[in-house]
């Protein structure tokens, strides 16, 4: 096997191991500068060697995709180029510098990959491995053409010219991901991440089936908004656990065996019985409902198909990027669907509290909340009012991006650190039923493996199924060390006191609130004031932008801020004190800031979601923030941003209006003639119209 043969071994040996056999990997592969029976190039072309000359180009390893047809076959190939010693690996840098041939694997590898595809019409995508070193040290590198759709959505590509598109992959470890049957679920998913949530794309297509879902929901069941989103849940937690049972909906029977499915969907690893049983209570509906039993008939006559046949084929119609609904519940962990299901059911319709509206986070915000109090792997994290489970999902989604970004582990080993976060890491409690169930169903689908989700009353305290023991038992043994959460429109105080008692010392806590709630003052809320800042301080408050959530039943929205605390410390309020008889003043400083407007989308399928902008200015944000407020000039842009403020504040009074300054402006006396000049004939007309009205 020539001065490479131990590195090479290696190599076959990981090939193997991954189900292919010897004559699959064509080690030493040899292309004529013609081409051979299985890859010609184009007319008029010759591939060349390293040598740069029309000889023969000589692979490590080539691997062809699987296919029957020719045109199949060569569309993917798996190419690996290898060097004895580490130090002879290249860079990304250099790789396309001819001088680097026969030298350096990676310049070896980009060599012959844009060789072929440049100069063949039949391979499209070729996923390269350059390798040096005995311990296999890797780097890899994707490279496709003719990809309209991957550009549109994949960020960071590299464009190498004869329009071929690149996309690096540094400290490669992902052999058990190149096997025959997992190539294109790791290049689609964890190379080209067009199952994210990052992808727009994606949001928008979730967005779209939901309101398709709304609609034909309503016309054929005219179920209610929470029957409607429990049923969605209870088919995709259905089919995720068996997705044979698809082939069952066009029957009567389909309703039944859906029920079935979820029971078996609920083992008692993961749920005591009283969980398990409140659970089932809320999807009970979906065996016994009539109307899912009965073909649905359109307005001309027409029979249609059953219900659940005609909602699992809206979730299982695929995005422009090629991932349905139910594809993107297995591929993503970061999508909040049953949020977005939940906000289009119940878009006219007044759902749950006393002022008849349970309104959900915005993803940027949750996102940005979670940023903002730097959640990592070490910490556990609590919702006390969880809804569909956003903050805890958008908390997953900052830990799994640490998590991934540590290249100093494998794939494999990445996914087992975050699935063992997932089963202990994350913790809510919800008061509905209904949401519960709901909850509980997002966190299973976004692979929770214990659902730490208790239906319980956070404002008592207490947990309402089982025993209903005091969330203190619950939460017995786990410190919290983060804390988010939106509590439901009354009794804010007595929410945030409570969220904060269950923190660990040092703990930080992001609350999104009405500005107004600590300036309500009666006797009972000043006592609770009182024990909120005896044990927490205040670090920091974001006054947010006008009309955050817009409510249901009306066409403003609440104006919201966030407050940022850490647990376990008394806040100290601005007080002068007298010390060796000089007047000293004392205080925490508390930090505030002033968004003037967030550039959110305001329109069509987009409506609701961040542009681009949006996102810039919450990276401001979150820079400042984490970096202990100390760069101003993050926030000197003043279309969007007031100048922060850090104040020693005074009790109580927690809002940026209460420490702007006024401003000095003087007026002239021509303007002060003008304003009164305007306020006299004001003055005359109503006079005026007094005198008509008597008439």
């Amino acid at each position: 096997m020539g001065e490479k043969g131990s590195v090479d071994t290696k190599i076959i040996d990981k090939l193997k191991s991954q189900g292919y056999e010897s004559s699959e990997f064509n080690y030493n592969y040899i292309i004529p500068s013609n081409g051979n029976a299985e890859i010609k190039p184009l007319r008029g072309k010759k591939f060349l060697s390293k040598s740069l000359k029309e000889s023969r180009m000589e692979l490590e390893f080539c691997i062809f995709s699987e296919g029957k047809k020719r045109a199949e076959k060569n569309k993917r190939l798996i190419i690996i180029e290898d060097k004895k010693d580490s130090g002879k690996m290249g860079s990304f840098e250099t790789m396309h510098k001819e001088e680097g041939l026969y030298k350096y694997a990676l310049t070896d590898l980009y060599h012959y990959a844009k060789e072929l595809l440049s100069k063949t019409s039949d391979i499209k995508e070729i996923f390269g491995i350059a390798v040096a070193g005995e311990e296999l040290g890797a780097n890899a590198l994707y490279f496709f053409k003719e990809g309209a759709v991957i550009d549109k959505y994949v960020k960071e590509l590299v464009d190498i010219g004869d329009n071929i598109k690149m996309v690096k992959i540094p400290c490669f470890k992902e052999w058990d991901r190149i096997g025959k049957d997992k190539l294109s679920t790791y290049i689609n998913g964890d190379i080209l991440r067009l199952s994210s949530i990052d992808s727009i794309e994606n949001v928008t297509h979730v967005k779209s089936v939901a309101a398709k879902l709304s609609k034909s929901i309503d016309v054929s069941l005219k179920l209610d908004p929470y029957k409607r989103l429990l049923l969605v849940c209870g088919l995709l937690i259905g089919i995720n656990e068996d997705d044979t049972i698809i082939a069952q909906f066009n029957d009567r029977k389909g309703p039944s065996l859906l029920f079935e499915t979820i029971k078996e969907a609920l083992p008692e690893s993961k749920f005591d019985t009283a969980k398990k049983k409140q659970l089932l209570r809320s999807f009970y509906f979906i065996k016994e409902e009539p109307e899912l039993q009965t073909n649905v008939i359109n307005k001309k006559g027409k029979v249609l198909d059953m219900p659940l046949k005609i909602i699992t084929d809206e979730l299982l119609t695929k995005s422009a990027v090629g991932y349905s609904v139910v594809d993107l519940m297995k591929e993503s962990t970061h999508i909040d669907l049953l949020g977005y299901l939940f906000d289009i059911f119940t878009k006219y319709m007044a759902i749950g509290g006393s002022a008849g509206d349970i309104v959900l986070t915005p993803s940027h915000l949750t996102k940005f909340m979670s940023d903002i109090i730097s959640i990592d792997e070490n910490d556990y994290i609590l919702d006390i009012t969880v809804g569909t489970g956003g903050f805890l999902i958008a908390a997953m989604k900052r830990i799994e991006n640490l998590i991934m970004s540590d290249t100093t582990l494998s794939l494999t080993e990445r996914e087992k650190k975050i699935e063992s976060i997932k089963a202990e890491n994350l913790w809510g409690v919800e008061f509905d039923a209904n949401m519960f169930a709901t909850c509980v169903s997002n966190m299973m689908l976004h692979g929770d493996g214990k659902s730490h989700i208790f239906r319980g009353d956070s404002l008592i305290g207490k947990e309402l199924t089982g025993e209903k023991r005091k969330l203190d038992v619950v939460f017995e043994g786990v410190e919290f060390t983060k804390l988010l959460f939106n509590p439901p429109y009354d009794n804010h105080l007595e929410y945030v006191r409570n969220g904060l008692s269950y923190m660990k010392k040092g703990g930080k806590a992001a609350i999104i609130i009405p500005k107004n709630t600590f300036n309500k003052s009666t006797e009972r809320q000043d006592a609770i004031k009182e024990e909120i800042f005896l044990n927490n301080r205040l670090l920091a408050v974001i006054d947010l932008p006008k009309g955050q959530f817009k409510t249901k039943n009306k066409t403003v929205g609440t104006d919201v801020a966030i407050f940022v605390f850490e647990s376990g410390f008394q806040q100290i309020f601005k007080e002068e004190i007298e010390v060796d008889n000089k007047v000293k003043e004392i205080g925490d400083i508390v930090t505030f800031i002033k968004l003037k407007k967030d550039e959110v989308h305001t329109k069509g399928a987009k409506r609701g979601l961040p542009s681009e902008k949006t996102e810039k200015i919450y990276e401001h944000l979150t820079d400042y923030i984490v970096n202990n407020f100390l760069d101003d000039t993050l926030l000197s842009n003043s279309e969007y941003f007031e100048k922060p403020l850090k104040k020693k504040v005074v009790k109580y009074k927690f809002m940026y209006k209460d420490y702007a300054s006024l401003p000095d402006i003087k007026p002239k006396e021509e303007d002060f003639l003008e304003t009164i000049g305007k306020y006299l004939d004001f003055i005359a007309k109503e006079s005026k119209r007094s005198d008509n009205d008597d008439i």
